[in-house]
């Protein structure tokens, strides 16, 4: 708090606390005072049951905020004004204080939130156990995952494993992260899924080179029954669709060949999946690397 007061001046702050005692001098902040000025002082009107800053003789009382007035950002920068160095910040994501801002220190008294390490996935038919290992600190995981370039799903455990039950038959990305008392940690990418698709017989599916640093060749020798265009599709490893490139038949090789250039010069250096689709079917995915 900021009470001046017989010539003393002290930090700003605020009481989200219930607040209660007998008689009529009951305020959030102080019950009965004389001629106190009060600057920087605030309190949770609901909370603390209260619509006063002091309850009697109030000179200049503090000021009564929504508790949702004061878990914004804005409040954090309140309370730090005037201060030449911040005591004050906003609370932690999986919060220790119920969402209202924290004493700086008290991020630096806790551990960090350690990520989950060493991910893996096993698929046995339509169904996939996804693994990691670390995070020993965490109260749960979460684990994100969808279809290359659909809707992206969460699920929570606080198992070091989860297994998705009725998956399509096509290819998936997946990671997870940990939840903390005290915060989380960032996500971690696991190797993208193969679900029920094995590459057909006569589609010989080439991506090269591989690792990258631009320009990416792609050829798709088709036979037994595979006929017409070849979509080649690009996504990025959060199964985000990137690009589309529909290319025919080359008829005139012994062998029909379908062949693109994908261009990743543009885009940032990891880890990018090529789709081949014909006839309506998922005919193959490459993971390709970009330097």
């Amino acid at each position: 708090m900021n009470i001046t007061a017989s010539g003393r001046n002290y930090t700003g702050g605020y009481v989200a606390a219930s607040v209660a005692a007998q008689g009529s001098a009951v305020g959030a902040i102080i019950g009965g005072a004389n001629e106190v000025l009060m600057y920087n002082c605030y309190f949770s009107t609901s909370i603390t049951g209260q619509s006063d800053a002091i309850g009697e003789h109030n000179f200049r009382d503090g000021e009564g905020l929504s508790n949702e007035e004061m878990q914004s950002t804005q409040f954090v920068a309140t309370l730090n004004q005037g201060l030449v160095t911040p005591v004050w910040n906003s609370d932690y994501a999986v919060p220790i204080n119920n969402g209202f801002p924290i004493l700086i220190w008290q991020y630096s008294d806790v551990e960090t939130c350690d990520a989950p390490t060493n991910p893996n996935a096993v698929v046995n038919g339509t169904s996939a156990t996804l693994s990691w290992s670390g995070g020993d600190n965490a109260s749960y995981y979460v684990v994100e995952y969808g279809v290359l370039g659909g809707e992206t799903h969460s699920e929570n455990t606080s198992n070091h494993q989860l297994t998705l039950h009725n998956l399509q038959s096509t290819n998936y990305f997946w990671r997870v992260k940990s939840v903390c008392s005290f915060g989380e940690s960032n996500f971690v990418n696991g190797n993208n899924i193969t679900v029920g698709i094995d590459d057909y017989n006569g589609f010989n599916f080439k991506v090269y080179p591989n690792p990258t640093s631009n320009i990416v060749n792609v050829e798709c020798e088709i036979g037994n029954g595979v006929s017409g265009d070849v979509t080649i599709q690009l996504y990025d490893i959060y199964g985000k669709l990137l690009g589309v490139n529909v290319v025919g038949a080359n008829d005139y090789s012994p062998i029909p060949q379908a062949t693109a250039q994908i261009d990743l010069s543009r885009y940032a250096k990891g880890v990018y999946f090529i789709k081949a689709v014909a006839n309506g079917h998922v005919m193959g995915v490459r993971k390709v690397v970009k330097q």
